[in-house]
């Protein structure tokens, strides 16, 4: 399908519309309104954030979590009753801030159920989105609608992407920094600016730039003048939050593009978003045709099985047609994504695979590593995907050796015969016999739709020499005798069990016909009773 043009000025408006939804800048947003969670997340108390900060990022240690009550339960209605035992609470509260032990105001049971909750959820995100949402926000700005509002909202200002984990049940949950890059609050920083004119937020420095306590400082300055505005810089969380929508709302602002037609010029966005649509664009292949004709001068590459139906999408697609693949699961979709990134790639081509779900990718990734491609591939945004391991990807695809393919010239030439033998069967079984218009295909298909039919009967053996030069008038005509000869029988029932069977009379007389009659009424058995005659074969047959 060829896109159309639409209009530019309706285009712009279109994509305005579309930031604005997925700008969130309310209260329910939790990097402007934190509140802890009833079952998940956990409130760090009685820390320093600048040294939370050095052991987790700068020295890459293990934290792991302190109850506030190593008594046990204490009912204070959290669901604490029958929770697991946060295992080796008997050593006590660590009361130190430079040591590896988080302080929490939960008790032991609480905690461990607050941190199970925690880390399945986080699982689940990662597993079926690639995303991690699991942050610990360092500090907190303590934030009003209106000077004259007494409901103040906390927003967390440096997050940190974390990973909960432990190594069996019996041990500690454990939390790690996972060395992505560090998130800074840009939900906040334009909340800032579209409602209250603060267009200086200070942006978060890299990780090994960064000066915790300097960085909260340099917020307060920004929001100094506002009424009861305040950074909270004692305030520690363990939560989530997504980043996710505001990252496309920013990608999607023309004053981050490039150039002025980087998006608003790109012709498959104007068909999306264009009152027109794609424009449907006719096909040079089709299944009309042998598939091994229309690959003929085509270097097509197919790392995968691939149907007639898939190749034919492939040759599309690289003939650079817009289209939508659709079907059921298990059709074959996924292969077909498999060998148009071959495809494209053995042209020089760049492709980017975008999936909702974690799951799709990592099924088209399998296939390609399985294929030797798995080189060409650099994974941009899943669970494990971050500054190190990106790096070390393009260096691994940079420095490494080209695969070689597994098969020989000669291999592939007697694939080409067996290829070339398989057409000439496909050709011959659907190549019309003589003048009939019918082939081998359709009279088998007839055939066994009449066997079919029997239930299990055999068909009469009938020797019709002269089928083979039959054309398609003597098809019809013979078709029709055969009909009417099944409405007679139909009609006259089964000749065997007829009364004149075995008879070789040709022609009845009229006086033939009236000494059978005498005769038949003779016949014993055709009294039934006073008064009763029952009708006699000749009746019957008359």
């Amino acid at each position: 399908m060829e896109p159309s043009r639409p209009n530019r000025n309706t285009l712009a408006s279109t994509i305005e519309i579309a930031r604005r939804d997925l700008l969130d800048l309310g209260l329910r947003n939790t990097l402007l309104n934190y509140r802890p969670l009833r079952a998940k997340g956990v409130e760090v108390v009685d820390e320093k954030p600048r040294e939370i900060f050095r052991l987790l990022v700068r020295e890459e240690k293990k934290l792991t979590f302190l109850p506030g009550d190593i008594a046990g339960p204490t009912g204070d209605g959290n669901g604490a009753e029958g929770q697991l035992t946060q295992p080796g609470d008997e050593r006590g509260i660590a009361a130190k801030h430079t040591d590896s032990r988080l302080q929490t105001t939960h008790t032991s049971t609480q905690l461990q159920s607050r941190l199970l909750a925690t880390y399945h959820a986080a699982r689940t995100s990662m597993e079926e989105q690639g995303v991690n949402t699991l942050y610990l926000a360092l500090g907190m700005l303590s934030w009003r609608e209106g000077d004259n509002s007494d409901k103040f909202s906390q927003a967390p200002l440096i997050l940190i992407p974390v990973e909960l984990g432990r190594s069996d049940a019996r041990d500690r949950f454990h939390l790690r920094y996972t060395g992505d890059e560090l998130g800074e609050n840009v939900s906040l920083a334009e909340k800032l600016k579209q409602s209250f004119g603060i267009k200086k937020f200070p942006e978060l420095p890299d990780a090994d730039d960064v000066d915790v306590d300097d960085y909260f400082q340099k917020v307060q300055r920004s929001v100094i003048g506002r009424s009861g505005w305040k950074v909270d810089t004692d305030a520690v969380a363990l939560g989530f939050f997504s980043f996710a929508k505001f990252l496309m709302y920013r990608d999607l602002d023309p004053n981050t593009w490039p150039a002025a037609d980087a998006i608003l010029g790109h012709g498959i966005l104007q068909s999306l978003l264009g009152e027109d649509g794609f424009q449907p664009a006719s096909s040079k292949y089709g299944e009309d045709r042998l598939l091994d004709d229309q690959l003929r001068n085509r270097d097509v590459v197919q790392v995968v099985d691939s149907d007639s139906s898939q190749t034919l999408a492939i040759l599309d697609a690289l003939d650079g047609h817009t289209m939508v693949i659709q079907g059921p699961p298990g059709t074959g979709k996924s292969q077909t994504i498999v060998n148009l990134i071959a495809g494209a790639v053995g042209e020089g081509k760049r492709v980017l695979f975008v999936a909702e779900k974690m799951a799709a990718l990592d099924v088209v990734k399998r296939r390609l590593d399985h294929a030797g491609l798995g080189g060409a591939c650099l994974e941009l945004h899943s669970n494990r995907t971050n500054k190190k391991s990106i790096i070390e990807a393009l260096r691994h695809t940079a420095l490494g050796e080209r695969q070689a393919s597994p098969r020989s010239r000669a291999e592939l030439s007697m694939l080409g015969d067996s290829r070339d033998r398989l057409n000439a069967y496909c050709n011959a079984v659907n190549e019309p016999i003589g003048d009939s218009l019918e082939n081998p295909c359709t009279a088998y298909g007839k055939l066994l739709g009449a066997q079919t039919a029997l239930k299990g009967l055999e068909l009469p053996q009938v020797q019709m020499g002269a089928v083979a030069v039959w054309t398609a008038e003597n098809m019809v005509r013979r078709t029709q005798l055969v009909v009417q000869l099944q409405d007679r029988v139909l009609r006259s029932g089964v000749p065997m069990r007829h009364p004149f069977w075995g008879s070789r009379l040709t022609v009845l007389l009229p006086t033939d016909r009236d000494e059978i009659r005498n005769l038949c009424l003779r016949a014993p058995g055709n009294v039934r009773g006073p008064g009763v005659r029952s009708q006699s074969p000749v009746e019957l047959a008359m």
